[in-house]
């Protein structure tokens, strides 16, 4: 056998060793749930060889029956190397380490059942499997992946080292978060939470004494360094797209970590519940161990690729991801959330409503920056975007799609953990609306789009609604009717004087297609249809006589503006309107939540 064949043979046998490892991990997490140690004379007795004949359980025949391939899989890795790639001495050495893992994990299966040996037994057989993982990954990089070099970060030394010292930390505390999972598990204590993340509520509170205290200070504390690691990673000016899917993916799939063991933690003995949670942390460790090839390779080639452009501050850096999410937008959007809220039914609770804002400003963030994403191509012809992150090249088109992305996504977790699951799928709806139906479709197609795509902003008094009652009733309807009416008149008469913006981004605004004094007819007839939307909430019943008195002055306000306008054949009150527009809707809900206080 040529020594290319070698190699291949044993970067395919160490990718079969990777898998493998993992799914051990995934039916060790089963098989500690529906077993545990105590049930077993001897943690050998309950997944050790004698299993394949005895009354155990299939789970733990599977788990069996998965170590078994795991170990002789090891074992031909092993062979291959010393007999093919001697010469090799990282090769041999990842080998013999592989087969000393091997017999801990044999040495962890046979230690005597019943007591603290054999939960140390069943944590250590995990450890090592999760060190096999690691390892077979590395063998399978320098055969065959070979991680290209990435020059990403090596703009300043220290910056590499920090980042190299940040992802080893991680990779750190996700291994102990594994860890301390295998031992709670294995000893039997994962059912004792009264509920997530409050364990024993009466004594220990959220950070306690105990191996269930370490675990939950581990799980923080690998989640903050999951956030350093990501806001590193998306702040580099020319980030490696393996480097930045891989960070985006860790997020998403820790924040599963932890929904699954909020479950996990409330006394359930569902072994697939467990399992999932051990795979989640699985596939996190996989990922980081890849990000760790990753970044060695580039501190390796950080000497020869050196890059000579200026490299944003963190300051910088935070600015500019601020300014991708559009803070005017979010406010606005809070206040609607919030207005809904205090007008819904009982008085919230400030945690509710505090809560409720920081899942909508991450949702409202995260489409917006999306939304910066997929217009990078026309925001560079538009004096009103050409200086936002994106057109002055301050931030790639990949940060930005992946920090839009990431703050989604912790939007959603967000909202179903700590509000309700019906606020969450409705913040979902408005994000996939706004970015999907007006963004990419709507906005360079017809010249309705701001029409249609105006429900994509009524989503929020939704998703505040829906946090306070946990439903949608015919008042938070009418909110959202408001929103979509008050959306057309709002942005066109902004349009009116940007017109010329959108023509030469071939964007089919409704003042580039039908002109000047049509759009200030539609913003009329769109303004008398808002006045009329919100004296609905009356007969509703969600408001009383001093609502539609001041619904009634703003509304006249509001249609007055419009009315000259058009009748003046000019768009001189165009950016008046437009600011009395911002105005118009906070002083309604305002006008709503007065109504129910007096």
């Amino acid at each position: 056998m040529s020594e290319s064949l070698a190699r291949t043979g044993v970067s395919r046998l160490a990718f079969a060793v990777a898998i493998l490892a993992f799914v051990l991990i995934v039916v060790t997490g089963a098989d500690l749930r529906t077993t545990g140690t105590d049930a077993c004379a001897g943690w050998g007795d309950c997944s050790g060889w004698s299993s394949l004949t005895s009354d155990s359980s299939a789970i733990g025949r599977l788990h069996l029956t998965v170590a078994g391939l795991t170990g002789l899989a090891t074992i031909a890795l092993v062979a291959l190397t010393w007999l093919r790639l001697r010469d090799d001495s990282r090769v041999v050495r990842a080998a013999g380490v592989a087969l000393a893992l091997i017999g801990v994990q044999i040495i962890a299966v046979i230690l005597p059942g019943g007591g603290s040996a054999a939960t140390w037994g069943a944590t250590a057989h995990l450890a090592a499997t999760a060190l096999l993982l690691a390892l077979a990954l590395y063998l399978v990089n320098i055969m065959a992946w070979q991680i290209p070099h990435s020059t990403t970060l090596t703009t300043h030394g220290s910056l590499t080292r920090h980042y190299r010292a940040l992802v080893g930390w991680s990779v750190a505390a996700i291994f102990a978060v594994l860890v301390s999972g295998a031992y709670l598990t294995a000893a039997g204590n994962a059912t004792e939470c009264g509920g997530w993340p409050i364990c024993d509520t009466s004594t220990a509170g959220i950070i306690s004494a105990d191996a269930h205290g370490l675990h939950r200070v581990v799980v923080v504390g690998a989640a903050a360094l999951l956030v350093t690691l990501t806001v590193q990673t998306l702040r580099s000016q020319r980030p490696s797209r393996l480097r930045t899917g891989v960070v985006s993916a860790l997020v998403a799939i820790f924040a599963v970590e932890i929904v699954v063991g909020a479950f996990s933690a409330t006394g359930s003995d569902n072994a697939f519940i467990s399992a999932t949670h051990f795979g989640a942390a699985g596939l996190s460790w996989s990922l980081l161990v890849i990000l760790a090839l990753a970044t060695s390779a580039t501190a390796v080639a950080a000497p020869a690729t050196r890059v000579s452009s200026t490299r944003l501050t963190i300051g910088e850096a935070a600015r500019d991801y601020l300014r991708v999410t559009k803070p005017g937008i979010i406010v606005l959007l809070l206040i609607t959330t919030v207005g809904a809220m205090l007008v819904a039914g009982p008085w919230p609770s400030i945690w509710l409503v505090l809560a409720t804002m920081l899942g909508g400003a991450l949702a409202s963030g995260g489409a917006s920056a999306l939304n910066c994403y997929f217009d990078r191509d026309i925001d560079p012809v538009m004096a009103r975007t050409r200086k936002r992150p994106l057109p002055t090249g301050r931030l790639t088109p990949a940060q930005v799609r992946n920090f839009g992305l990431i703050l989604s996504a912790l939007a959603i977790v967000e909202l179903w953990l700590l509000v309700n699951p019906l606020a969450a799928l409705l913040a979902l709806a408005g994000n996939v609306f706004y970015v999907m139906i007006y963004t990419r479709w709507l906005k360079r197609t017809t010249p309705q789009n701001i029409v249609i795509g105006g429900a994509a902003g009524a989503f929020p008094p939704l998703v505040g609604w829906a946090a306070v009652t946990g439903t949608i009733t015919l008042p938070a309807l009418l909110l959202f009717a408001i929103i979509f009416y008050w959306t057309p008149p709002h942005f066109w008469s902004l349009a009116l004087l940007k017109s010329r913006d959108y023509e030469r981004a071939g964007i089919p605004m409704l003042p580039v297609t039908h002109g000047a004094q049509y759009t200030r007819k539609m913003i009329l007839l769109y303004s008398i249809l808002l006045l009329g939307i919100t004296l609905l909430v009356v007969p509703a019943g969600a408001a009383g006589w001093l609502y539609l008195t001041l619904a009634t002055a703003l509304g006249l306000i509001f249609v007055g503006l419009a009315a000259k306008m058009y009748v003046e054949g000019t768009s001189r009150l165009a950016w008046r309107l437009f600011k009395f527009s911002n105005y118009y809707l906070t002083l309604i809900l305002a006008a709503m939540v007065l109504d129910r206080a007096v």
